[in-house]
């Protein structure tokens, strides 16, 4: 990546789905190497937490992502913001995706912000892109139509107050 880099063929890069402890390790080596570290980070991060890895070497936003990027000036850029769909109602596509997601504390937050759109006069997925836009960077979001579109550009100017993003998390 250092070649990249001085020769100017790229600006910056980062990791995907590494864990806590592989970053460390990667800074560690960057440092001693004279290199210059990661920048940006994507684990996947959502309202809905997954109970298992949504698929083999995936990671999900951790306290202890949290804390290496905090150390580090890690851009953090989110994936699957919108729980491959299943906070919007929609069953995911991919085999095995929907028992990952099915949770009893993932149905009651969707619940919940099903009904916290309707009292903010939003949709489903605006609020659910700006709750994970609250906790990161920036979503990668897929837009399937102009609608998807537009409701990633709504959630880019949606706040939401410490309190609602508690209620959203199920904790008052």
């Amino acid at each position: 990546m250092q070649q990249f880099l001085t020769s100017g063929k790229i600006l910056a890069w980062g990791t995907s789905n590494f864990s806590p402890e592989r970053i460390e390790l990667l800074h560690a080596c960057a440092s001693a190497k004279g290199c210059t570290p990661p920048s940006c980070a994507s684990p996947q991060y959502s309202l809905a937490i997954p109970a298992a890895p949504i698929w083999e070497g995936t990671t999900t936003l951790t306290a202890a992502h949290r804390q290496v990027f905090d150390r580090h000036a890690t851009k953090v850029y989110a994936w699957a913001t919108l729980g491959e769909g299943i906070v919007c109602g929609k069953v995911p596509e991919r085999s095995g995706s929907a028992k990952c997601w099915s949770t009893a504390v993932n149905k009651e937050r969707i619940v919940r912000l099903e009904q916290m759109a309707i009292a903010k006069g939003t949709s489903v997925a605006s609020l659910a892109i700006a709750y994970a836009l609250h906790g990161v960077d920036s979503a990668v979001v897929g837009c399937r139509s102009v609608e998807h579109f537009q409701d990633a550009a709504r959630a880019s100017v949606l706040k939401l107050s410490a309190r609602e993003l508690a209620y959203l998390r199920c904790e008052v």
